[in-house]
């Protein structure tokens, strides 16, 4: 017995033994099992002898970008790819997806990983991945016959047949995916038509598959019944305990403006449209509109229209303060309320104060303009234009001591489009005279009156205004002064700018601003339209240049008819410690002079005095430096500025919120 019992330890010893030195060569055998290649083919295309590549099917470049597994490529050309079975039985499903959406309903799919010629490479073992396609020969692809409908009476059958068969192989062969985005559509479609519950419509999709000709129906059944409509509107108030301070009257507007008034269907796109319209009102952080879960006098199909609505603050003020050894300091604040009355209308005040500028600018607005009441049969009509006015004044302390006043009214009309875009145009009318430093003394000259139209686009997808880490945002503008005179007087403006922000890492967040103009001045323009151009306040510059050093007409110099400008900003706004962070930013700046024909090649003595001031060699500024971040409710920001070009020497920028 001692001696059994002996040798079953001694068996047993052995046996561990034995799987404790196979484990590492399994392990290891396992982990160095890399792909060399993964081949597709078909077994309809002939392969020349000694050439198996030739079999590979034409889709190939398309296929590569459906399969999860990696491929040997440049990318990881010194590292091996490991092979890995789950991404491969996830690709061979994946080729025979995107064959049957192309027709090859028939189409089979054969996998085999096959050890290539030599066997290991340097150490490690290789394989060559091989995907074989079937059933895919031009005989075996299923044509689209037809798109049939029964029992749809509500909607355009005409219309939907057409766009279906755009979700087909060029409406000729029948894709399943195709299909299913169709019955998709369709639900959507009765949704938009008031078919929201799933008791008000059944839809049956059935493909009717002919094996002989080769060929698909693809047919629905539709059981119509009754669509919801409105009996009525409900506010759900999202701010309580607190109560609502916009009117209901505004809110139900928003809703008749989408055309969800009572007796009409509950469509989808009215919902939508009607939640954009409250957003569009700038007073909700959050708006819900759905038909009620309870029905109304005895029907399933009559509901109230439910309005859950959350206000955001209406109270809003924005102070930026910024002081550099170069413009000194510089304030400008905006204080606004965005729910007057509670009608959903803006009032505010804008102010600029710098070394030689003040500026003081009064606003109005609200949500909609509608027709007044007493016009017969559109009376009290609302239309989604937004109107704005704004009443300003600006003085400038000029070289010689004297004071330009500038007195302006702006109006203007803008519509949303979707939640991102806004497109509008405007019409102002300013009055500009130079008088001594007494702001009402008389003006030593005659006024100037000057108009002028724009048209300005908006596209935001910012996730913050003040300081975001992500999205895009482009505002561009054109700009005509004085559009009733004669060509020789008119000026115009077309600018564009464009700032993307992305996260780089955890804790890096890059961000570009590109801005450009071109400034077109009439040759017989009594004002030197170009100085003021680059004066403007709404003109950005270099960070560690006034704009009077990036300006190519300056003083009282005539000045040239085309003036244009490019400026670049970049920052890596870096993470450091909760509310403290830095940034490392790049400047450049680029401007422009169109000379007239009759001075094409200028002297040095006409080229100094046009005025090409810091930017003499080569009219290219550039300037890069890094600064410390506070965010402490607002974002205060220290910029220590090296100038690159035309000069070079350190200055330095203090400012609250970010530069851009």
């Amino acid at each position: 017995m001692r001696k059994r019992e002996t040798k079953r330890m001694a068996r047993c010893t052995a046996l561990v033994v034995l799987a404790i030195l196979s484990m590492p060569h399994a392990v290891g055998a396992a982990r160095s099992t890399f792909v060399q290649e993964i081949i597709i083919t078909s077994t309809t295309v002939p392969a020349p002898v000694g050439d198996e590549k030739w079999r590979q099917v034409p889709e190939r470049r398309k296929l590569n970008g459906i399969l999860q597994h990696p491929t040997p490529s440049f990318r990881n050309l010194w590292l091996p790819v490991r092979f890995d079975d789950v991404l491969f039985a996830a690709d061979t499903m994946s080729v025979l997806t995107y064959y049957r959406n192309l027709g090859y309903l028939g189409a089979y799919v054969a996998t085999a990983a096959q050890e290539p010629v030599g066997g290991r490479l340097e150490g490690l073992q290789y394989v060559s991945l091989l995907i074989v396609i079937g059933g895919i020969t031009p005989e075996e692809r299923y044509t689209l016959r037809a798109i049939e409908f029964s029992g749809v009476t509500s909607l355009d059958t005409a219309a939907l047949a057409k766009e279906f068969r755009k979700r087909h192989n060029a409406g000729r062969f029948f894709s399943p995916s195709g299909a299913a985005e169709n019955y998709v559509a369709l639900r959507t479609a009765y949704a938009d038509a008031g078919y929201l519950d799933s008791n008000a419509v059944t839809i049956r999709q059935l493909p009717i598959v002919d094996t002989l000709a080769r060929s698909v129906r693809e047919r629905y059944e539709v059981e119509e019944r009754t669509p919801t409509t409105v009996t009525g509107y409900a506010i759900v108030n999202g701010n309580a305990p607190l109560p609502l301070i916009t009117d209901s009257a505004v809110v139900v507007q928003a809703l008749k403006d989408a055309k969800l008034v009572p007796g009409s269907v509950f469509g989808r796109q009215r919902m939508l449209d009607a939640e954009g319209n409250l957003f569009d009102l700038g007073v909700f952080r959050r708006a819900r509109v759905a038909p009620d879960t309870v029905f109304t006098r005895g029907s399933p199909f009559q509901r109230r229209a439910m309005i859950d609505v959350a206000e955001r603050d209406a109270g809003d003020v924005r102070v930026q303060l910024g002081y550099s050894n170069i413009q000194q300091w510089r304030i400008s604040e905006t204080a606004t309320y965005s729910n007057f009355l509670g009608e959903a209308r803006l009032i505010g005040q804008e102010g600029q104060l710098a070394r030689d500028v003040q500026a003081l600018s009064i606003m109005y607005g609200q949500p909609r303009i509608g027709v007044p009441s007493f016009v017969p049969l559109v009376g009290e009509t609302s239309m989604r234009l937004r109107l704005d006015q704004a009443l300003s004044g600006s003085w400038e302390v000029l070289a010689a001591g004297d004071t330009s006043r500038t007195f302006a009214w702006k109006t203007s009309l803008s519509r949303r489009f979707g939640r991102m875009a806004r497109i509008g145009i405007s019409f102002d009318l300013s009055r500009s005279d130079t008088t001594s430093r007494f702001l009402l003394s008389r003006p030593r000259s005659g006024a100037v009156l000057q108009s002028a139209v724009s048209v300005n686009a908006l596209y935001d997808t910012r996730d913050e205004f003040l300081n975001p880490s992500r999205g895009f945002a482009l505002n561009a503008q054109v700009r005509v002064v004085n559009p009733s005179h004669r060509v020789t007087r008119m000026s115009m403006r077309p600018e564009a700018l464009a700032v993307y922000y992305r996260p780089v890492s955890p804790f890096v967040i890059g961000a570009v601003s590109l801005g450009g103009g071109f400034y077109y001045v009439g040759k017989d323009d009594s004002l030197n339209q170009a100085e003021q151009f680059w004066r403007s306040r709404q003109m950005p510059t270099v960070r560690g240049f006034v704009r009077d050093d990036i300006t190519v007409i300056r003083g009282d110099s005539v000045g040239s008819p085309a003036v244009a400008y490019l400026l670049l900003k970049t920052e890596a706004r870096i993470a450091l410690w909760k509310r403290l962070s830095s940034a490392v930013f790049v400047d450049a700046g680029q401007a422009w002079v169109w000379i007239p024909r009759a001075v094409r090649n200028p002297t040095a003595e006409e080229r100094a005095s046009r005025g090409w001031s810091a930017m003499e060699a080569g009219r290219f500024a550039v300037s890069a430096g890094f600064g410390p971040r506070l965010n402490w409710g607002l974002m205060f920001r220290l910029d220590l500025v090296r100038q690159i070009t035309p000069s070079t020497h350190w200055t330095y920028e203090f400012g609250i919120t970010q530069a851009f």
